[in-house]
């Protein structure tokens, strides 16, 4: 196949992706195709090489790798057990080419890709992958190969295909990634459109991927993503970024995570973008200024640090902002930024100001698995809304909100997933075929508000309605707060309470004395810190209503981490295990009548994989003004 670039792909964002004929790509490897043959010499992947300076691979490179592992899928399935209907290929690693390379080759063939967060452990593998039919799965590490050998005497895994420069497992069922290219180069010499044919099939409604539930509640499930629903995301994702053709995306979340998979996997493909791989996120803030990265997408709080690393003197001077606009997008690493995308909370007025100020105007988006993002904000939203549904181009009709009588906000139309893997779970539709989203929410003005979980929301023992996040959310605009978990009231005592993490960097800068504590554990025992965190919390309250107020707090005694199972790994608080591990903090929080160091035991670790442990958090009591 000759590749060479000929006229440039369709700009607009209110179309499918098409190919310059005008016919539109029914799956992923369909375009990834489209791109080598239409714009093969334009670089499609870079990876970190020395001194900011990046290696390249053109389109036309990936394409004939996707085909040649492709090929190699073939030849090792001709050995294996007979497919069983929706049979997946499991992929676990650091976000590379060769990750999404996998993804691509799997869906050539007919199978469906599924990611798995790279620090996924044996006992996670077992509990939540076992009913999963796969024989084939890829790895980039020496470490994952090993944990997912351990985990096949629960798994169907036969063979692991290992990428990467670290050396391979002595196994016979794991073979490098090269190997795998050369027994596929060696099929398609005597059958040269073997992989070729196969994609030809490539509908909409197959299943490109597999994506895991947060598992905020639970076990995770796996949501479905036929094409259709990939592709509806990612052009859904195209309107917000306003994403033109060869617009250089940094892939640095973890490949497994839905964002990933909508964006670096899909929407890469589609657009087409030119991806740059991280190399760790330690580095992912320089790679992101040297990739010259133009689509920038973080949480809430992530936007707001970045404001706050500026001097408050310039915060506070408008004109100055303006003035210095150039320079200050510089010192943010945003000099290259064209779109702004942000999701899980909402930003200050003040802090979308300020980037407009700088010309970025940064979206705010809301969804969930099942359905992908369905709402964008607009210009003039309110700051606290996430704004109103972005068109479904792959829809047969277009996404529709409704909020019930108890509040919950539910979806009909648009794409939405093709369900969940197996039996277990169903998604929930209501009678007339809504999806219930299990948010509570209200529509003003056009633009949707999301209030919390329906579950969250609470009666307080004096029968006072109670939402936790709205008030969450905004505790989390102090700097000096890494989680904040709210307890609404305890046995007959209706008064509010906190469970706070401090953000060790954030308070370390603030301390300007020269024994600062050194650790965090030292820091919550820590009067002066003690008195920033009641004077943050005052702060707060003073923005509330008297009946939504404060009164107590419980300054955790160690950071909330994934590998404690205390948040996701897509860092989403596990709100029920944090409430149930601290329980004898808030215990001594509602007991106490005065403020100090509290010691106890609580479990720490995954369940089945942790230990009882002695801990020391502090207890305070907020005054109200």
């Amino acid at each position: 196949m000759s590749h060479a670039t000929t006229t440039l792909p369709n700009s607009r964002t209110d179309e499918r992706f098409t190919e310059a004929a005008g016919h539109a790509p029914s799956s992923l490897p369909q375009l990834v195709r489209r791109n080598a043959a239409e714009f093969g010499d334009r670089v499609a992947y870079r990876t970190p090489a020395s001194q900011g300076r990046w290696d390249s691979m053109t389109w036309a490179q990936v394409y004939a790798v996707v085909v040649e592992a492709a090929a190699g899928i073939l030849e090792l399935e001709r050995k294996l057990p007979a497919r069983q209907a929706g049979q997946a290929g499991f992929v676990v690693g650091p976000n590379s080419p060769e990750h999404f390379i996998a993804e691509y080759a799997l869906q050539a063939v007919g199978l469906t890709a599924f990611p798995l967060f790279s620090a996924i452990s044996t006992p996670e593998m077992r509990v939540t992958l076992e009913s999963y039919p796969v024989s084939i799965a890829f790895s980039g590490s020496s470490e994952a190969t090993g944990r997912l050998l351990e985990a096949t005497d629960t798994l169907s895994v036969e063979r692991i295909v290992q990428w990467g420069t670290e050396p391979i497992v002595e196994d016979p069922r794991v073979l490098t990634f090269s190997e795998l290219r050369r027994m596929g180069a060696e099929l398609l010499k005597r059958r040269p459109d073997a992989v070729d044919e196969l994609i030809d099939a490539g509908t909409l409604e197959d299943i490109a991927c597999v994506i895991l539930t947060s598992g905020t509640t639970g076990v995770s499930k796996g949501v479905l993503g036929s094409n259709a629903y990939m592709l509806d995301v990612a052009a859904r994702y195209r309107f917000v970024y306003d994403a033109q053709p060869f617009a250089r995306y940094l892939s640095y979340l973890p490949a497994a995570f839905s964002v990933e998979q909508y964006n670096g996997l899909t929407l890469a493909a589609a657009v087409p973008l030119d991806v740059a791989f991280s190399s760790s996120p330690a580095a992912a803030d320089a790679e992101f200024v040297t990739s010259e990265a133009t689509m920038k997408y973080l949480g809430p709080r992530q936007w707001e640090e970045l404001r706050a690393t500026l001097p408050q003197e310039l915060l506070s001077n408008p004109d100055e902002i303006v003035r210095r606009r150039d320079e200050i997008r510089r010192t943010l690493g945003l000099e290259h930024v064209t779109g702004c995308v942000t999701a899980g909370g909402s930003l200050g007025p003040e802090v979308l100001e300020f980037f407009a100020q700088l010309g970025l105007r940064i979206r705010n988006v809301y969804g969930f698995a099942e359905v992908g993002i369905i709402t964008s904000t607009r210009d003039g939203d309110p700051s606290e809304s996430v704004g109103a549904p972005i068109p479904s181009l792959y829809g047969a009709e277009q996404t529709q909100l409704r909020i019930t009588e108890i509040g919950e906000v539910q979806v009909l139309a648009g794409v939405r997933c093709a369900g969940y893997w197996g039996d277990k779970n169903k998604l929930d539709l209501t009678d007339d075929g809504w999806l219930r989203s299990g948010d509570a929410g209200v529509i003003e003005n056009g633009a949707l508000h999301i209030l919390d979980r329906i579950t969250n929301i609470q009666h307080l023992p004096n029968g006072t309605t109670f939402a936790p996040q709205p008030i969450e959310i905004a505790a989390m605009s102090s700097p000096y707060f890494s989680n904040f978990v709210l307890i609404g009231g305890h046995g007959e005592d209706s008064r509010i309470g906190a469970l706070v993490q401090l953000n060790e960097d954030a308070v370390q800068r603030q301390q300007s004395s020269s024994d600062n504590p050194s650790s965090y554990q030292e820091m919550v025992v820590d009067q002066r810190i003690e008195a920033l965190v009641v004077a943050e919390v005052q702060k707060l309250n003073q923005t509330l209503p008297s009946s939504q107020r404060i009164a107590l707090v419980g300054v955790l005694p160690k950071p909330l981490t994934v590998d404690d199972g205390e948040l996701t790994r897509s860092l989403k608080l596990r709100r029920a295990v944090v409430v149930d591990r601290y329980d004898e903090l808030v215990d001594a929080m509602y007991e106490r009548s005065e403020a100090g160091p509290v010691a106890f035991s609580a479990y720490v670790g995954r369940d089945g994989e942790g230990a009882s442990r002695n801990l020391e958090g502090y207890v305070n009591q907020i005054r109200q003004h």
